[in-house]
C-alpha cells in the first residue's frame, strides 16, 4: 500500500497577490499581481501571467511541493443560506449567482453547524494560476476557502503562523475543498498532477520536432560553409563586390534611436540561390560589433521596469537589425541591480554569442545563464531600468 503524502506548503490566492509558505522554509514569500497578468478577478494574460510566476519562483528558489491552495475571502463570493443543501434548481440558489459578475464560475456548497454556505469563484481567475502551478509540477492536493480556519486564526493576516495552521489542520482543507474527494485521491496516488501529465507529452513533441529541425539546418549551414572553397581567378578576384540589398526587416538610419550610429542588413546569395544568410552589423558610443545570424528567428524578450527608456529602445533596435525578433514586456517587480541574459538551452552557441555581444553594448555588467523554463521565446534580457 503506497504511503499517503505529507502536506508541505499552502499557496494563499488573495485578490491582488499570491502567498506561499514552505514547512521546510518557515519564511512566507508574497507575489504582487500586475495589471497585465491579472485584473478584477481575472487572468488577462496568461503568457503574462506565466512569466511572473517563473520570476518570482526562480528568484526565491521556490521548489514543486505537495501544496495546499486557499483561497482569501476578497477572492470569491459567499451565500448563507438557512438550508442545510443549497440546490442548482432553487431560486435562493439562482438568486446568489445572479449577483456574481461572472459568466463562469465554480461553486460549491459547504455545510455547516446550522445551514449552509455557497461558495462562487471566478473560473477565469482560478483555473489558469492553478493549471500554471500545476505545469511547473507543483502538486495541489486541495483548493479551499479561508473561512474553515475561522475559529483557529480568527481575523489574522496570512503569516507563518496561519499557514503552519493551515498544514495541521490538512484533514479541514481536505473536508472543504473544490477538488472532489475521488479526484483528491486520484492526486494522492498519482506521481504527477494531471496538468502535467497533458503537458508532458505536448513539450516531449515539440523537443523532438526543434532537434530535428536543428539537424537540418546544421546540414545546410555544412553545405554552405564546409565544403572547400573553390579557387578564382584572378579575373574574379578583381570582380566588384556584389551590391548592397537593404533589409525590410531592418529599421531604416534615420529611424534609430540616438545611441545607435550605424546598422545596416546584407543579403548574400550563392550560386544556386537558395543558401541565402542574414547579415547585420551593430555599433555603439563604446564599441563596434558585427555577427552573422542564421535564417531562422531568434526571439528575445526585454523585460524592464521601463521598456520605453532610451536605452532599452536602442537594445532593442539594435537586436532587430541583427535579425532578432525582439518583444518587451513591463518588469512587475524591482529592476535587478545586474542585467541578466537568460537563454535557452537548445539555442546555437553563435546566436548566444551574437545576443551577449549586443546586449553588452548596453548593460556592461551581464550575467549569462541558461534556463529550460522559457516559453515562446528563446531568450530574456532582464534589465536594471
Amino acid at each position: 500500500m503506497k504511503q499517503k503524502k505529507v502536506l508541505q506548503a499552502v499557496f494563499f490566492l488573495e485578490r491582488q497577490r499570491l502567498h506561499f509558505f514552505s514547512a521546510a522554509e518557515g519564511v512566507v514569500h508574497t507575489l504582487a499581481f500586475t495589471s497585465e497578468a491579472v485584473q478584477d478577478l481575472e487572468v488577462q494574460n496568461k503568457k503574462a501571467l506565466e512569466r511572473l510566476l517563473d520570476n518570482w519562483l526562480e528568484t526565491h528558489h521556490i521548489q514543486p511541493q505537495i501544496s495546499a491552495f486557499v483561497i482569501a475571502e476578497d477572492a470569491y463570493f459567499v451565500h448563507d443560506s438557512a438550508q442545510s443543501e443549497l440546490n442548482p434548481d432553487d431560486d435562493e440558489y439562482a438568486q446568489f449567482l445572479s449577483f456574481v459578475p461572472f459568466d463562469e464560475v465554480q461553486v460549491k456548497t459547504f455545510p455547516l453547524t446550522q445551514g449552509s454556505r455557497t461558495l462562487a469563484v471566478s473560473k477565469d481567475f482560478l483555473d489558469p494560476i492553478i493549471e500554471v502551478l500545476e505545469e511547473r509540477e507543483f502538486e495541489l492536493t486541495c483548493v479551499s476557502p479561508d473561512f474553515v480556519f475561522a475559529e483557529i486564526v480568527g481575523s489574522k493576516p496570512f503569516g507563518e503562523d496561519t499557514a503552519r495552521s493551515m498544514i495541521e489542520n490538512a484533514g479541514m482543507l481536505d473536508a472543504y475543498s473544490f477538488i472532489s474527494k475521488a479526484d483528491r485521491e486520484r492526486k494522492l496516488r498519482s506521481e504527477d498532477s494531471f496538468t502535467t501529465v497533458r503537458f508532458d507529452a505536448k513539450i516531449l513533441a515539440g523537443i523532438g520536432v526543434f532537434v530535428v529541425l536543428l539537424a537540418v539546418l546544421g546540414l545546410l549551414v555544412w553545405q554552405t560553409y564546409g565544403q572547400e572553397p573553390t579557387k578564382t581567378t584572378p579575373q574574379a578576384e578583381l570582380s566588384p563586390p556584389p551590391a548592397v540589398v537593404p533589409s525590410l526587416n531592418a529599421p531604416a538610419a534615420d529611424q534609430l534611436p540616438s545611441s545607435t550610429t550605424s546598422a545596416q542588413a546584407d543579403v548574400v546569395s550563392g550560386a544556386d540561390g537558395l543558401n541565402a544568410t542574414a547579415g547585420a552589423r551593430v555599433a555603439s558610443n563604446s564599441g563596434e560589433a558585427s555577427a552573422t545570424v542564421p535564417e531562422e528567428i531568434v526571439r528575445v524578450r526585454i523585460l524592464a521596469v521601463t521598456p520605453t527608456s532610451e536605452k532599452n529602445r536602442a537594445l532593442a533596435a539594435q537586436l532587430e537589425a541583427a535579425g532578432v525578433r525582439v518583444s518587451m514586456s513591463a518588469l512587475g517587480s524591482q529592476a535587478p541591480t545586474e542585467a541578466e541574459l537568460v537563454y535557452s538551452a537548445l539555442l546555437l552557441e553563435t546566436q548566444r554569442e551574437l545576443l551577449r555581444e549586443i546586449v553588452t553594448i548596453h548593460y556592461p555588467e551581464l550575467t549569462t545563464r541558461a534556463s529550460g523554463a522559457l516559453s515562446g521565446i528563446d531568450a530574456e534580457v532582464i534589465a536594471t531600468e
